[in-house]
């Protein structure tokens, strides 16, 4: 079963392009112009990533990412922006990672497959009976 990923983007064709890369990567997307839908999606469905950008119509993704992580903490979130200034928002918001919009898009897709990866087995610890 694949991951759904909830993409946030109110700009058509950016989100048409962030939408057409997710799926080539093999996830499920839910794309959404606003708050208000991503909400929706979020009370409706499990949810994997939350990719959002910052600046939307009322409230912010920061904004965003707070409420959906109160909902379930184990959501993994990345917020993205035009704005290099963002970064400190991204991190005081808990998100796991931003992406800088117009930055080549491999380093969204591979920030992407490190947060929905399966955990390494070898990365366990064994704790003896």
């Amino acid at each position: 079963m694949a991951h759904v990923v909830l993409l946030v983007e109110d700009d058509a064709d950016q989100r048409e392009l962030y939408l057409l890369l997710l799926r080539m990567m093999g996830y499920a997307v839910r794309a959404v112009g606003d708050a208000a839908a991503a909400r929706a999606v979020l009370a409706r469905e499990p949810v994997a990533l939350l990719l959002t950008d910052w600046y939307l119509p009322e409230p912010e993704g920061d904004v965003l990412i707070r409420e959906a992580r109160q909902r379930d903490p184990a959501l993994r979130a990345i917020l993205m922006s035009n704005a290099w200034h963002v970064a400190p928002t991204a991190a005081a918001a808990g998100a796991d990672g931003w992406y800088r919009k117009g930055e080549s898009l491999d380093d969204l897709r591979t920030l992407v497959r490190r947060l929905l990866a399966p955990a390494d087995i070898r990365d366990t610890v064994a704790v003896p009976a």
